[in-house]
């Protein structure tokens, strides 16, 4: 659909399945959040990733339902690309090439949330190595050498705390980021004695990566 702004594009999607109940339309693009289905591996992940795309092209994506059983209609805008003067489109700008990325760890035993953060990051230009648990996360880092990593707190074999004061013995200047569902001010706290940089809490925003991302490795950048 071509709306009548000439800069944006519009795409609906229409079904008549379960519907969304109004409490639940605001938060059911947050991770994890998947309404009534209690699904981890369902609408939840699928949603957030399509919001995160819609987000990373400069688009929105919203949803309208009049409740149970009245079905759902999801509504993609995005911009629309300029043309130049020979008529052919404007394209984005490149991301950066692998032998100049900025290489991240991303640690998670979630793969759904692992995944999809390295996706994210990938699409900004990053280099990304994806583990599943602690101790695959301190394996991997030993030949990648990430200058900056992504740990969740509560993972097997090694938990995202003693993974963290692993890597940051072996990597003292690497920039280290709990990325965790678990936010009270113990966990913070917690975090900070293991040596993390920064705590974040899940469902954490497209925004909050980037300018977490841009705060440290503009940081680093300066030092070096």
């Amino acid at each position: 659909v071509i709306t009548d702004d000439p800069d944006q594009v519009e795409i609906r999607v229409k079904d008549n399945g379960i519907g969304i109940p109004q409490v639940l339309q605001g938060s059911i693009f947050d991770l994890f959040d998947q309404g009534a289905s209690g699904s981890v591996d369902g609408l939840g992940i699928g949603l957030t990733l399509v919001k995160t795309l819609a987000e990373l092209h400069s688009g929105t994506i919203s949803v309208q339902s009049d409740g149970d059983g009245c079905g759902s209609e999801f509504i993609l805008r995005l911009p629309s690309l300029k043309k130049r003067p020979d008529g052919t489109a404007e394209g984005y700008p490149d991301v950066a090439t692998t032998e100049n990325a900025v290489r991240i760890l991303v640690a998670d035993d979630s793969r759904n949330a692992a995944d999809i953060l390295a996706m994210f990051l990938r699409m900004e230009g990053y280099e990304v190595a994806v583990a599943y648990d602690g101790e695959e996360a301190v394996q991997i880092a030993g030949h990648f050498t990430p200058r900056l990593a992504f740990l969740d707190l509560g993972m097997p074999r090694l938990n995202g705390l003693e993974a963290a004061k692993s890597l940051r013995t072996s990597f003292p200047d690497i920039t280290l980021i709990a990325l965790s569902g678990w936010g009270a001010e113990d966990d913070r706290r917690r975090t900070t004695d293991a040596g993390f940089d920064l705590h974040l809490v899940k469902p954490s925003r497209p925004e909050d990566i980037r300018q977490a991302l841009s705060r440290f490795i503009v940081q680093q950048e300066e030092v070096a």
